[in-house]
């Protein structure tokens, strides 16, 4: 906002410092800036949509002459502050980090705008022993927001709020984006989701796709934990009060089935997710979740073959160390190693071994060592963070199936992108 980088570079003024007319123009500037606050918080509450700050916190001073009164010109006027030297003060204002002003029109007769920066919004508010609002908890939903997420809890039983026209129930997306994309933790949970339906015309060929938008089971859980508070936040809303009573402090529960992919043999493996929710003290959400390896196999619902994962938990084993000393352990223990060509930032590897190897899927990692040492030592165009000769990777193998899976360590952090597959000799010939 305008100001911020002003105040770091500006003496301390005091209240004290400040001549009472000056006291006087500060204070009327504060008064109606935060009536324009609050006028901006109810129209984006009718409009569903905030506009910057940086916009609306210009309030209007008029001209200099005696004519034509605006918010501030009328309360300086009033107390009889309205004179010749009212530009000189504000520019005392101004050149002390608390006001911005702004000239527009003729230079003989200027429209002035003012803005009051955060360091003269604080000076008020310490001199005249005013207390902000608390500051909504993280997470929280605007009044349109919850407006949202009452329309989608009264209608899950009529299967959601079907689309019309290019909205869902007279209200903007964007406020629905709020609710779909909510997040927890920084992960993506949503409240609420699109749904589509496609129906076939009787008389036709044709089809149409009906779109519904509809509450989740976490957006369910959330609206009866915290209907009493935005109950009490935004009583104007027409909110339906919960189904079910529950205590906010009650953790929701939700299960999932999901499937995952094994770092070793690369197979996929059915987990149950248990995610655990709890809304704290401070009244903001917070989750963990749990995974659980279950029996069965993973199918597809496109109906191709899905390799299923053949470790069990108990054989697989992870070591991490640099990319060089692991293709040494690979050549002691008569294992072999494959480059798939579609890695983002180590395809080149796979391309150099194939013009050595004549394209022999898995290569002898002597052989790729020695390929890669002027990586390790001489000078290259490629970046440190993509000379995998130079990096660290995390190794996930299974001795008992002979198989184990390569993946690149970037500043601290696993890149689940496969770098290499190996395989035990046999295996692998």
């Amino acid at each position: 906002m305008v100001g911020q980088d002003m105040d770091s570079r500006l003496p301390q003024v005091t209240w004290q410092s400040l001549n009472s007319r000056q006291q006087d123009y500060l204070t009327a500037i504060y008064e109606v800036d935060q009536e324009q606050e609050a006028a901006e918080r109810a129209r984006a509450a009718c409009f569903h949509h905030a506009s910057p700050a940086e916009e609306w916190r210009w309030v209007l001073y008029a001209t200099l002459a005696f004519t034509g009164d605006t918010p501030v010109k009328r309360r300086l006027r009033t107390a009889g502050l309205v004179d010749p030297g009212t530009g000189s003060t504000f520019e005392a204002l101004e050149s002390r980090g608390y006001i911005v002003c702004r000239h527009t029109g003729f230079p003989e007769d200027p429209l002035i705008s003012l803005q009051i920066t955060p360091a003269g919004r604080k000076l008020v508010r310490q001199a005249l022993s005013i207390q902000l609002p608390k500051r909504l908890p993280t997470g929280s939903l605007r009044e349109w927001h919850w407006r949202a997420l009452a329309l989608a809890y009264a209608a899950r039983q009529i299967g959601g709020i079907k689309q019309d026209g290019s909205s869902y129930g007279r209200i903007g997306w964007k406020t629905w984006l709020r609710l779909r994309d909510y997040k927890v933790q920084g992960t993506v949970r949503p409240l609420v989701r699109e749904h589509g339906e496609t129906r076939q015309h009787a008389s036709s060929w044709s089809s149409q796709t009906d779109s519904s938008l509809q509450i989740t089971a976490f957006g369910i859980a959330f609206y009866e934990r915290e209907w009493f508070r935005y109950h009490a936040l935004y009583p104007d809303v027409e909110a339906p009060p919960p189904e079910h009573q529950v205590d906010p402090g009650e953790p929701y529960v939700e299960l999932d089935q999901d499937r995952r992919i094994c770092l070793a043999c690369r197979g996929r493996y059915p987990v149950l997710v248990t995610c655990i929710y709890h809304l704290g003290a401070n009244r903001t959400w917070s989750v963990t979740e749990q995974e659980e390896r279950t029996a069965g196999l993973v199918t597809s619902e496109y109906g191709e073959e899905v390799e299923q994962c053949v470790c069990r938990q108990v054989d697989l084993r992870e070591v991490r160390e640099p990319f060089m000393a692991l293709l040494d352990r690979l050549a002691v223990s008569g294992w072999r190693i494959r480059f798939p060509g579609y890695h983002p930032w180590y395809g080149y590897l796979e391309y150099s071994m194939s013009q050595k190897t004549e394209g022999v899927a898995y290569h002898d990692p002597g052989q790729v060592k020695q390929r890669l040492l002027p990586l390790l030592h001489g000078e290259t165009d490629i970046e440190d963070n993509r000379n995998i000769a130079r990096g660290y990777v995390l190794y996930c193998y299974n001795e008992e199936v002979g198989r184990g899976g390569v993946y690149a360590v970037v500043l601290g952090a696993v890149n689940k992108w496969v770098l290499a597959l190996t395989r035990r000799e046999a295996e692998a010939s």
